[in-house]
This record gives C-alpha cells, sequence and structure tokens, in this order.
C-alpha cells in the first residue's frame, strides 16, 4: 500500500536560490546550495493552505506557482530557516478528474526529517482548487486547447482566504507572489448550492456536522457539487458534448435508457457509458440505471439535485450500510470529519490511488470544510485522529456458516497494532490475530481466514477489535453474539473512535445553514443481547439480505506488456444469481476488456470467463480488474484491484 505521509528526499539541482549568509543553518549562500547535514525540527505554518486555479494544467504547470521555499525550525533551532523545496501532488494527477488535490513538499537529502515528527501529521500541505475552462465544446468541434497563460501577462485574482494575500501588499518572502490565482469563487465552498447539500445531509439525512463535511470534501473532489457534472475526460473526448447538452439529450431519452446522440453522432446509452456523471459521479452500469429510474420515477431531470440528494440516501443506507454506519457514529469534531471523509472516499466513491486520496480528503475536510461550517480551525496537525470504521459485528451466527469480517482501521497517524479475538463471556480467547500495518488505512478482511466464526459450539461469545497508531491512541469495540445451530447469521455495521464525543458546535449563519437546528451528535447501536431462550432455539430475527460474495480469487499486481493472466474465483450468492461480469478497465472508466455471463445457479466460476478477458493486449500504463454480479435482490462490485502493465 502507499504509504501516502512519506516525504521522499531529492537532490536540488545546483543553483537553486538562496540567500546563505552563514547566520543560519540551512541558509544558502548565493549560487552555492547548503549541503551541510540538518534535522528538521519543526515546521513553520504555511502562508497560504489553498489556492485556486483556472484550467487543467499539467502536474509540472501546476506545482511551478507553488512556493520555492518553506520555514522549517533546523537541529532544534528556536529561528526558523528557509530551505528549498519542490512540490508533488498526493492523488492520481495524470488519470482523475477531481476539483481539488492535495500537493506535499520534498527537500534536498540532505535535510533529514526528526523521528519526533509524523510525515503525515506535521508535513504542512496545500490544496489546489481548480475550475475547468469554461469554454464549451460544441457538436463536431475538436477538444479545445486549454489556456494556460504567462502568469506576468496576466491579471491574477487573489482570495482572502488562510493567510492569502495580494502580493503587492505583502513583503513576506514566502507569500503568494509566485502563486497565479484566476479561480472564480462562485462554486467554492461557500455557495448556495453547497449550503442546499449541507442542508439535506443533516436535516434530511440526520447527519452531524463533522459527517456532513467528510461527505461535501467527496462530493466537492468529485463534481465540484454540479449536478449535471459529466466526467471531464469524457466532455473533451468520447462523448464530446458540454454538461448542459449531455444532460439535456439523455433527458430527452429517458424512456430508452437514456438513449442519446454524441458530439461524433455516435448512438450512445446513458445506462451504458462507463462515466461518472452527478454529485457524486456514479459510473457503474447498475447505479447509472438506478439513478435513471429514480430520475423517470419522480417526473424529473437527471441533474435535479434533490432528486441526486435522495438517490444517495438511498444508496447509503441499502448500498453501503457500513459507510452509512461511519457517517452516523462519527463523533462531532475534526477527528470525526476526518474519519468520516476518509471512509467515504475509500469504500464508496473508491477512486484510483485509494488510501492517498482518502487521507488527502481527509485533511481537507478538517482543514477547510469543518473550519468553514463551525468558524473553528481545528488542525489535522494535531491529535490523533482514529477509528474502526464500518466494521462488521454478528448477533447471531450459525454453526456451519460464519461471519465475513471487515471494515477499516484509519488514523491519521500510523496504525501500529491491530487485533481481532473472540472470547467466551468469562474472558477465554478462543480465536485470536493481529498486525502491524505501518500504514494509514487497514482492511479487517485480512484477518477474516483466522477467526473461525463458523466452526463456535452453540453458546455466546464476545467479539473484540483493538487497534492502536504510533501517537499512542487506542480505539476499541467489543460485541456480545450468540451461536446456533440453526436459524440465520445475522450481523450489524458498527463505528467506534478512538476520540471522546464532544458537544456538537453551533454551525455558522450562512444562508440555509441559520435555518437548521443544532446537529445531534450520533451514537452506535446497542449491543444484541443475547437470546434469554436456548442456544438450539434462538429468536429468529428477520430474513437478511442477498450476500454476494467472491472467494478464491486471483488478480494481477504488475504485468509486462504482452503477458496473459489467468483469473479465477467463485461468485456466490445465498440467494440465485442473475449475471456475472467481469472486465479491465482505466481509471475513467472506459473498458479495455470485457465478458459476461447470465447465471441461474447461485455460484459461478470466473474461469469461464477468462479466455475473454484480453490482458495480453493492454498497452502500457494503469488499469482496474473488476468483477461485478447482480442476484436476484441487488448488484454489487465484488473485486476492484488496480495493477500497472510495464
Amino acid at each position: 500500500m502507499l504509504d501516502v505521509g512519506s516525504v521522499q528526499a531529492e537532490t536540488m539541482p545546483e543553483g537553486q536560490p538562496g540567500t546563505d549568509n552563514g547566520e543560519q543553518p540551512g541558509a544558502e549562500t548565493a549560487g552555492r546550495p547548503d549541503t551541510s547535514p540538518h534535522t528538521i525540527t519543526g515546521f513553520k505554518d504555511l502562508p497560504v493552505r489553498e489556492f485556486y486555479y483556472e484550467g487543467n494544467p499539467k502536474e509540472e504547470e501546476l506545482v511551478k506557482y507553488l512556493p520555492e521555499s518553506i520555514e522549517v525550525y533546523l537541529d532544534n533551532s528556536k529561528k526558523t530557516s528557509s530551505i528549498p523545496v519542490s512540490w508533488s501532488v498526493v492523488e492520481d494527477y495524470e488519470d482523475s478528474s477531481f476539483f481539488f488535490y492535495s500537493v506535499k513538499p520534498s527537500w534536498p537529502s540532505n535535510y533529514k526529517l526528526s523521528s519526533s515528527l509524523v510525515p503525515q501529521v506535521d508535513v504542512p500541505w496545500i490544496t489546489v482548487f481548480w475550475e475547468p475552462s469554461r469554454q464549451e465544446m460544441k457538436k463536431g468541434e475538436k477538444e479545445p486547447e486549454v489556456p494556460v497563460g504567462d502568469p506576468d501577462e496576466l491579471e491574477p485574482v487573489y482570495t482572502v482566504k488562510d493567510g492569502s494575500v495580494d502580493p503587492s501588499q505583502s513583503s513576506d518572502p514566502v507569500s503568494m507572489m509566485n502563486i497565479f490565482s484566476a479561480f472564480t469563487e462562485e462554486s467554492y465552498a461557500a455557495s448556495s448550492v453547497s449550503d442546499r447539500v449541507f442542508a439535506y445531509l443533516t436535516k434530511n439525512m440526520g447527519l452531524n456536522t463533522a459527517a456532513a463535511c467528510g461527505v461535501m470534501t467527496n462530493l466537492y473532489a468529485e463534481s465540484a457539487l454540479r449536478s449535471n457534472n459529466l466526467e471531464n475526460y469524457y466532455n473533451r473526448h468520447t462523448i464530446a458534448l458540454s454538461d448542459e447538452e449531455y444532460t439535456k439529450r439523455v433527458n430527452a431519452g429517458k424512456a430508452s435508457n437514456g438513449k442519446y446522440t454524441s458530439g461524433n453522432n455516435k448512438t450512445r446509452y446513458f445506462t451504458k457509458d462507463y462515466c461518472g456523471y452527478g454529485i457524486a459521479q456514479w459510473t457503474s452500469l447498475s447505479r447509472r440505471t438506478n439513478l435513471l429510474r429514480k430520475a423517470i420515477a419522480k417526473k424529473t431531470s437527471i441533474d435535479n439535485l434533490n432528486m441526486q440528494l435522495e438517490f444517495l440516501k438511498d444508496e447509503l443506507q441499502y448500498s453501503y450500510p457500513h459507510v452509512w454506519a461511519t457517517l452516523k457514529g462519527v463523533p462531532n469534531n475534526a477527528g470525526g470529519a476526518y474519519l468520516a471523509a476518509a471512509e467515504f472516499c475509500a469504500c464508496f466513491e473508491i477512486p484510483a490511488n485509494t488510501y492517498s486520496t482518502a487521507t488527502s480528503r481527509a485533511k481537507t475536510a478538517v482543514n477547510t470544510y469543518w473550519k468553514n461550517y463551525t468558524g473553528r480551525n481545528d488542525s489535522v496537525n494535531s491529535a490523533s485522529f482514529i477509528g474502526l470504521c464500518g466494521y462488521a459485528y454478528p448477533q447471531y451466527v450459525r454453526r456451519g456458516e460464519g461471519m465475513d469480517v471487515s471494515g477499516y482501521v484509519i488514523s491519521n497517524y500510523s496504525i501500529t497494532n491491530v487485533t481481532a479475538r473472540i472470547t467466551n463471556l468469562s474472558g477465554k480467547t478462543i480465536y485470536s490475530t493481529s498486525a502491524q500495518p505501518k500504514a494509514y488505512f487497514y482492511k479487517l478482511s485480512r484477518m477474516d481466514s483466522a477467526l473461525k466464526f463458523a466452526g463456535l459450539p452453540a453458546g455466546t461469545y464476545r467479539y473484540i477489535l483493538a487497534a492502536k497508531d504510533s501517537s499512542g491512541k487506542t480505539v476499541t469495540a467489543s460485541h456480545a453474539f450468540t451461536a446456533v445451530s440453526s436459524g440465520k447469521t445475522t450481523s450489524l455495521k458498527g463505528f467506534s473512535a478512538g476520540r471522546v464525543i464532544t458537544a456538537a458546535p453551533k454551525p455558522k449563519a450562512s444562508g440555509v445553514l441559520s435555518k437548521l437546528p443544532a446537529p445531534v451528535t450520533q451514537t452506535k447501536p446497542a449491543a444484541a443481547k443475547p437470546a434469554v431462550k436456548s442456544a438450539a432455539k434462538p429468536v429468529k430475527p428477520a430474513p437478511p439480505a442477498s450476500k454476494l460474495k467472491i472467494t478464491n480469487y486471483t488478480y494481477p499486481k504488475s504485468l509486462k506488456k504482452g503477458q496473459t493472466f489467468t483469473i479465477k474465483g467463485k461468485v456466490s450468492s445465498n440467494v440465485k444469481l442473475k449475471k456475472v461480469i467481469a472486465g479491465i478497465y482505466t481509471a475513467s472508466g472506459k473498458s479495455m476488456s470485457s465478458a459476461s455471463k447470465k447465471v441461474s445457479k447461485k455460484s459461478f466460476n470466473l474461469k469461464k470467463l477468462d479466455e475473454k478477458i484480453r490482458f495480453g493486449k493492454l498497452p502500457k500504463g494503469t488499469f482496474y480488474y473488476t468483477v461485478t454480479a447482480t442476484d436476484r435482490k441487488q448488484t454489487k462490485v465484488l473485486l476492484k484491484r488496480a495493477f500497472t502493465v510495464k
């Protein structure tokens, strides 16, 4: 897994600008960089945390406007020193169409980060918000050139936010003098659309302020909160239509699966296009189909904001209960905003470079949205935010059936230890397993094979989860459950945080926000009480939803160009399957090779699709191997793994 917080040391080229007068460590003699070894023992706050850019530049074009140096404390000195830095984007910039990105600094190799500092927490990042070019494409028009412009020839527009100043009014050498900002404020977080979304999340969905900030951070990153947003790549290429024209044509063909004509005069269908659309950038065919059905049922346009928010609520409650459990359980503080944003990104949006992107959005949720909606400047670079997010815990476990271990441990510090146990009521351990992830995300499913729920004899037990991060903060969860000889296995989704829940802050008065009731701090549901009757005859719970899953599967991690790969795996459900699809897709959702099979049994062997999946035909790049299945009750993405072709 990518260690998203690590800082890669780089050797800066000779001639790096500097002004070493011999008085401070880290300063440089004119024309000669300081090459003596130093330890970075602290950072001065950056003069700006955010800046804005119009157009869709190359990564090197974007980062060159960031400060050429930052202020740090070297070798435990109480005075700051200026050191040269370069910047790199945390997320997958080249193959994504997000509306903000985080960038982190790198410095010459003679500067080492003190062991007392945590890269993920202490190293300052900058968030770059950008607006796509407003030039719209007409039918048949070639892709427009995106004007970048020379910053010396353009008049920048500056926004006073988090210390941002007009460089002509500042003598600070680390000010925004090198940052060109031509971003207009109309789609930023203080907009009326943002207020409407926030109001729905808190009032209609019952989320607290922290959870709402986590969701909004992701929705803005995906679509800039534009309900008619078509994934930007498809505006310019495959579909060649503006957001407005695409929406208009799909609406006209709603009765025929959203049939429309693309900008290059090809007949296409909304329900068959693998491209992101709407505030959450819904991409998979089943989700786009359900979104279209929702619009038809509500007798409204596919870009209707209220309809899309209702659809989002339905998906979270019925298709993503693990994410919903986290959103309803996070404490109403900065840590809650961090965990909500990270979980929503990692488990609902699931972009490329999932964990680094989730970390970026989690930090932005705290530093931008939480601050804007509460007026509280609780920096992410402070206390530990650790949580057990969306984990499954059993109520009843049928002998021989068991329960799938699932959920995440998430923290802004490196997770040092995770333990899962099954004990009897007296505390004696029956099964136990542990891991030392040294990462910011850990999938609890990796512990599944060590916890033998299916082998437990009838009786009452306790399922215990515990995790610890490098700050020393711990988080635990404990649930009693009953193993039964007959009946059904049932489980719930839970959330537990390593921080104390604080009083809910009142949102700042801003448009719709001033009319909202105070957010309510959510609590997780109480653990199920053991059945009073004998274990052999428990009170039977309601029948569970279908259980689509994939087992014993293979997937590629890295291939050489022309190399083949054999897919394996078993797709199964407790109800009859209808269809299984396996395929290779780009990060934007374009199909490179796929195959499907109609099924009328409860299981399906993926080997039957192997011959039609052509790994050997792929060009160089990063791709996703995905398995999606539909049974009598639902459609679910069972597997999505990134791999590279070299």
